[in-house]
């Protein structure tokens, strides 16, 4: 009787521990990281990573390496059946370009392409998924290039850029940081932080042109960096890495206009910093930018007129936040600290709010993608 009593309270609390486990909550991630000296940074990671995390304890289930050769794999994107991922560098013994690889589902095989630009640190692709644009920090250069093969006799395209030289240090020349596709699948915004100015280009009936009509001037020395539209894409989102703010435009063929511009910054803060990533919220009622050098998150609400509140700052728990993500269903955010080794996870409380829950050894991660 005593061993019949025993079986039924271990199979209870296995049916219950079993309940338990199956309760938790995983994510999936890669993780870009720098793997060279760059002079401004040394990198420590190997190649691009594929991090399994334990949502529910805040804990890493499993970390392995999935690709270790390409250098420097600072931007990552999933593209459906593909992986793209750039190779920031300088050029090598093949061109004197950096490179953006298209590899295989697995990470094997794939094409590699020259950015007809140096330093290429983002990737944006098309709502169609049949398009994708490169970013080259270095060169002036926006390049396009296709995923399907019926449009591999119009692309690669690449786009240069130029405009007088400012009186900011990093405003020399035409620096291209990012390339953001319009949920519209027709309009698609780069931002130049060098020249200060949003540039608007169009893919329509297998066309892509640039339009610089609608393009147009930030606030001075904004130095735009990262940028990110609205569900109905209507608004855009822009980081302004030079000074320190958040700006929002109404965004509309017939010319865009500025709707509000804030600090992403505490009042008080005089010390370095640097504005990096953008992200509206998956619900469009919140948007984050994170700051570098005051090392946070920086949350604001966003009404249906595109006004923004501030609802603070929050610190990333470790240095140099240069990219961070959302999570699809959002409820989490991660932020890449660049130059402490870590990432780390908050969760996205009702109002906007982040509470801070654990915090993941990573070398040098500087680019996160839910997978």
């Amino acid at each position: 009787m005593k061993f019949t009593h025993f079986l039924l309270v271990l199979s209870v609390w296995l049916a219950f521990t079993s309940c338990k486990e199956e309760q938790k909550e995983y994510l999936d991630i890669v993780v870009g990281t720098y793997t060279g000296d760059l002079g401004w940074i040394k990198g420590k990671g190997k190649g691009i990573y594929q991090l399994r995390i334990n949502l529910t304890d805040g804990l890493i289930d499993s970390s392995f390496l999935l690709k270790d050769n390409i250098e420097n794999p600072a931007y990552v994107r999933k593209a459906g059946d593909f992986y793209l991922a750039v190779s920031e560098i300088n050029g090598d013994e093949r061109s004197p370009f950096g490179r953006v690889n298209i590899l295989n589902a697995d990470m094997s095989g794939g094409r590699s392409f020259v950015t007809n630009g140096t330093s290429p640190c983002h990737i944006g692709i098309a709502k169609e998924g049949d398009i994708f644009g490169v970013a080259n920090y270095n060169g002036g250069t926006a390049a396009f290039f296709s995923l399907k093969p019926e449009l591999d006799q119009i692309f690669p395209k690449v786009f240069q850029f130029q405009c007088d030289k400012s009186d900011h240090p990093r405003q020399d020349a035409s620096h291209m940081h990012s390339v953001m596709f319009n949920p519209d699948g027709v309009h698609i915004a780069a931002a130049d932080l060098g020249c200060d100015t949003i540039r608007i280009f169009k893919w329509q009936n297998n066309e892509l042109t640039y339009h610089p009509e609608l393009s147009f001037r930030t606030e001075k020395h904004c130095g735009p960096r990262h940028t990110d539209w609205s569900n109905n894409g209507k608004y855009l989102a822009v980081s302004c890495e030079l000074s320190s703010q958040i700006s929002i435009y109404e965004f509309s063929p017939s010319g865009s206009k500025l709707i509000n511009i804030l600090s992403t910054l505490p009042k008080g803060y005089t010390e370095d910093n640097t504005v990096s990533d953008i992200h509206f919220h998956p619900n469009y009622q919140f948007v984050y930018t994170a700051n570098r050098g005051h090392n946070s998150i920086a949350a604001y609400k966003i009404a249906n007129d595109g006004k923004l509140t501030s609802i603070g700052q929050y610190e990333t728990k470790g240095k140099i936040p240069r990219n961070f993500m959302i999570t699809k269903n959002g409820k989490y955010l991660l932020a890449a600290n660049q130059s402490s080794d870590n990432i780390t996870l908050f969760t996205i409380l009702e109002d906007g709010t982040l509470k801070f829950l654990s915090q993941i050894p990573q070398e040098t991660p500087v680019c996160l993608e839910e997978i």
